[in-house]
Order: C-alpha cells, then sequence, then structure tokens
C-alpha cells in the first residue's frame, strides 16, 4: 500500500511539473504472440519425430516527454514471458528461477531510460539506457526480434557538422564485480567514436565508420582480461533499381591470464585478430510487384592459427542474429562462411512475401572448438566429422500481412538439411512460426 502511494505521488509531482513547464507526453507500446513449432530441432536421427511447441509473449509500454525542442526522456518497461510460465509452482529454484515465485521470465522490466539535450544546432548529449545500431546491426544492432532486445547504459554526444557526424560514446557493458570483492572492480566498458559522411549520391549513400576500445575483466572460465578494440566501415547504396551493402568489421588485441601472472606483459598472454565481410546485393522491379532479387555473402575468420598464443575465430559482438545467416537461426557468427540466394514481393497491398536459400560452411577446419561449436539452437547429439567443413542449407519461406491500425501477422517456414560436419544419422531440421503484433 505504502509503496502504491509513493508511486501516485510521484505521478502527481510530474504531471504537475509538466503542466507547470509546459512539456509535452506522447506514449507508446506494443503487444506480441509468437506462436514457435521447432521439428528434430537438435538433429539427433533421421526422420525424427521429436517436436517442441513453444508461445511467446512481450508487452512493451513507454513515455516520451519533450521540453520545447531542446530537452526529451524517455522511458521503456518491457516484460517477455512464455505461456504457461506464471504460476508460483512452475518458477521454483529448481527450474532456475530465484527471485520468489515470479520468474526472471515474467516479470516487467526497465528496458530504456535516457535523457536528450541539444545544446545546440551542432551538439547534443544523450545518457542513460538506450538501443543504438552499428553497421548496418552487423556489430550493433537493437534486435528486436528478441524477447528482450539489447539496451546499453552510457552516453553518447553528437556532433552534427555539414559533411558529416560524429558520434563519441562510453558503454558500461557489465559489472562483474564479485558479491563482497571490496578490492575487485571488475567490469566490462567500451568507449569509442563513430562517423558518417552526410551529402553523398544515392549510389553510395551510405558511408559510416566506427572504433571503439572494449576493455573486460577477467570473468568467468578462462580467467583472462581482454584490452582491444573493434573498428570497421559500412557501406551502401541505391540507384537505378540497385540497393546494395558492404561492411567489414574486425577485432584486434590481447587476452592476458590473470591467474598465471599480474603483470599483464606475460608471455602466456594470448594475441587476438579476427574480422569479417558482409555483402548484399538486390535488385527491385518495382513495376512488377515491388519483387526484388537479392544474393547475399558472408565470411569471417575462425582460428586456425593452432598456437595457443593466437586466437583468430571472430566474435559477433551485439550483432542481430535473427537478420543475418538465415531466420532459423541456427547458427552464429565465428568461423563461418555462407552464401544466400532470394526473392521478395508485395502482391497486394500490406502484403509481403519471400523465399531464401542460405548455404552454410565452416571457414577453416582447423577450428576445434567442440564437436559442435557451430550450431547455435539446440545441443547436436552426434559426432562432428572435424574434416569436413560443409554445414549444411537452409530454405525459408515467409509471408506478412500489415494492417491499419498498427496490427500485422507473420507466418515463417524454414527447412534445414544438415552438411558433411554432421554425422551421418543426423535428421533435417524444420520450424514454422506464427507471429501477431500490435503497435500503438
Amino acid at each position: 500500500m505504502r509503496k502504491s502511494l509513493y508511486v501516485l505521488a510521484a505521478g502527481l509531482i510530474f504531471g504537475s511539473m509538466a503542466q507547470a513547464d509546459e512539456a509535452t507526453w506522447k506514449w507508446d507500446g506494443e503487444l506480441r504472440t509468437r506462436f514457435e513449432a521447432d521439428w528434430n530441432k537438435n538433429m539427433n536421427e533421421k526422420d525424427s519425430n521429436d517436436a517442441m511447441n513453444t508461445w511467446y509473449q512481450r508487452a512493451k509500454i513507454g513515455t516520451t516527454v519533450a521540453k520545447g525542442e531542446n530537452l526529451t526522456g524517455y522511458v521503456s518497461v518491457i516484460a517477455g514471458f512464455l505461456w504457461g510460465n506464471h504460476l508460483p509452482s512452475d518458477n521454483t529454484a529448481a527450474n532456475g528461477f530465484t527471485d520468489g515465485g515470479n520468474g526472471d521470465d515474467n516479470v516487467m522490466k526497465v528496458h530504456e531510460a535516457w535523457a536528450w539535450w541539444r545544446a545546440n544546432d551542432m551538439f547534443s548529449l544523450k545518457i542513460g539506457r538506450g538501443a543504438m545500431e552499428m553497421a548496418h546491426g552487423l556489430v550493433v544492432a537493437k534486435r528486436d526480434y528478441a524477447q528482450y532486445p539489447y539496451v546499453f547504459d552510457g552516453v553518447l554526444g553528437t556532433i552534427d557538422l555539414n559533411f558529416g557526424t560524429f558520434g563519441l560514446f562510453g558503454v558500461k557493458g557489465e559489472d562483474t564485480q564479485a558479491a563482497g570483492a571490496l578490492t575487485d572492480d571488475a567490469e566490462t566498458v567500451y568507449y569509442g567514436l563513430t562517423f558518417g559522411m552526410k551529402n553523398l549520391p544515392d549510389a553510395i549513400s551510405t558511408v559510416h565508420a566506427h572504433y571503439f576500445q572494449i576493455n573486460q575483466d577477467a570473468q568467468g572460465n578462462p580467467n583472462t582480461d581482454f584490452r582491444g578494440a573493434r573498428y570497421g566501415i559500412a557501406l551502401g547504396g541505391a540507384t537505378m533499381g540497385i540497393d546494395w551493402r558492404l561492411d567489414y568489421a574486425a577485432v584486434s588485441g590481447s587476452l592476458y591470464d590473470t591467474t598465471a601472472d599480474a603483470d599483464v606483459t606475460d608471455d602466456d598472454d594470448v594475441s587476438v585478430a579476427s574480422s569479417m565481410i558482409d555483402l548484399e546485393v538486390g535488385y527491385t522491379l518495382a513495376n512488377v510487384m515491388n519483387l526484388r532479387f537479392f544474393g547475399t555473402y558472408h565470411t569471417d575468420t575462425g582460428d586456425d592459427s593452432g598456437e595457443a598464443d593466437d586466437f583468430k575465430r571472430y566474435n559477433g559482438f551485439y550483432y542481430d542474429v535473427h537478420r543475418y545467416a538465415g531466420l532459423m537461426d541456427n547458427f552464429e557468427f565465428g568461423n563461418l562462411t555462407f552464401f544466400g540466394l532470394g526473392a521478395s514481393l508485395e502482391p497486394m497491398e500490406g502484403v509481403t512475401t519471400g523465399i531464401a536459400y542460405y548455404s552454410f560452411t565452416r571457414t577453416t577446419e582447423d577450428d576445434t572448438e567442440g564437436t559442435a561449436g557451430d550450431i547455435r539452437t539446440g545441443t547436436f547429439a552426434g559426432t562432428a566429422d572435424t574434416d569436413e567443413t560443409a554445414l549444411g542449407s537452409e530454405i525459408d519461406l515467409w509471408v506478412e500481412k500489415a494492417y491499419e491500425g498498427g496490427f500485422s501477422l507473420g507466418l515463417r517456414f524454414g527447412y534445414f538439411t544438415p552438411g558433411a560436419y554432421f554425422d551421418e544419422s543426423s535428421g533435417n531440421a524444420s520450424d514454422m512460426e506464427l507471429t501477431a503484433k500490435l503497435d500503438f
């Protein structure tokens, strides 16, 4: 009761302030329900009838308050959970929940909370928790497909000039200090800059570069610190029906063994150097139901050095897993090469449908992480043939319908055929997904 009174009092106070200062308020929100059916997700055996059905629910609500053109604040909350995961009897410690019966998958959380201030026409500052995207979502992304999209805590300064826009940012990615460890301040922080050119021709309308430092203190196993940098460039454009983008990203730095020697120059330290390239080209026939053909190619490095003091497997950081490498989300970046071909069209107003084919391989067979380290969803129960690079192929089919008022429906089907990397007992895997969403 006391908490309710505090919330009511705060609402009255802020409401009075808003009226006195002539602030404007705007609400937004989303309700999303997704049904997913998976068949032989783990590829455990041929002709397997193993199936799993899951209902996902997500709700978001947010409010924007603005005072004039130079001061804006935004706060949103989000809840993502599985249907049936709401009873106290389901959310026990034995099932991985430790918050008194609510469960981490059945609570409302603060998603974004930031303030934006424009000092003048050239400089603005944003501070708090918010979403951001970098390099077409291939390095940092909002990843809205997930139950809980990515958000970041930090500060962003923007310098807007005639020829381009600079972004200066600092982010605290994780606070990993152990409980009671008063002398330890383990954390992960990123800080750096971005630059995007302006006033470019349509044929090359995107030129965006990024560079940022990563300081990651020891956590987990192995017990190592990472000091390094990520950098890259994103290009893109569209002209005469042709659209394209090209992204390059790289990682360099060192892993320092904090257990063997406090001196970060210890001879056991590991040098990290990895990179990726991602390309997509499309051609649209606007007069033929907006028919678009596209092709995509991606390759990133694997750890093929064979040396204990070198590490070359690429890490995708906070990229959008669902947007790239097929819609079944079978594989993550890192020792991964694939190409894709597809087409989409709009047969009627508000309807989009498409098909895509992807072929996946390991970049190098010398990267020996795990018996099935390349597969992301599920646990492959068979024995991987590490002398092979062919991971398999995937076909995706989808149709989406947008209605008036912010309501939309989506239906997707995926079919995966395992390659020679998986043993002969592996069977084909498939999934189906139906999504209903209301934006308001």
